[in-house]
């Protein structure tokens, strides 16, 4: 499928859901392809996203939840969270994903998949890590990166990624 002047078919730029979706269709239609990630295989919802930031909200529910049920003559005993595991837990879940729903994917459908910034030298030829590579089609899928509303007053919001690095002191200001 690719011509002789090209290293591949298809070269994904972005290694997030809609960049393994487009992989997975090239090479299930024959083409041989590539896919170009500048940090971490998952994209913005695994690794910054909703599964890291909604697995702490959870865990921070049940901790609410616990401390403040409806329940007549049922006593709970809440203790300030140990952010430092949850953390820790919250790493292991995004890592455990990312390998299961991505990384072994590159193995089990067969494309390359080359760690590095992807930069467009002319309009067939894309360098990373100071390789050149010429596809036929090029996808760019490089994903979302969150934004901070501008707000009046003393409101500060926070971005997930800032968040998801918060430390036991920074949390337990908020959390008292």
């Amino acid at each position: 499928m690719a011509k002789s002047n090209t290293d591949y078919d298809f070269v994904v730029i972005g290694a997030g859901a809609s960049g393994f979706t487009a992989a997975i269709r090239a090479r299930e239609a024959g083409a041989r392809v590539a896919m170009i990630e500048a940090a971490r295989a998952g994209g913005t919802c695994v690794n910054i996203g909703g599964v890291p930031s909604k697995t702490l909200l959870r865990a921070l529910e049940v901790q609410y939840e616990s401390k403040h049920h409806r329940f007549a003559g049922i006593k709970t005993f809440v203790d300030t969270p140990d952010l430092s595991a949850l953390i820790k837990q919250k790493n292991e879940l995004v890592e455990a994903f990312r390998l299961e729903k991505y990384e072994r994917l590159v193995h089990l459908y067969g494309w390359d998949l080359l760690y590095g910034v992807g930069r467009f030298i002319d309009n067939d030829t894309v360098m990373v890590n100071g390789e050149k590579i010429r596809a036929q089609f090029y996808l760019i899928a490089t994903g979302a990166s969150p934004s901070t509303p501008l707000l009046g007053g003393s409101l500060n919001p926070d971005t997930s990624p800032r968040l998801l690095h918060w430390t036991q002191k920074s949390f337990h200001h908020v959390w008292s």
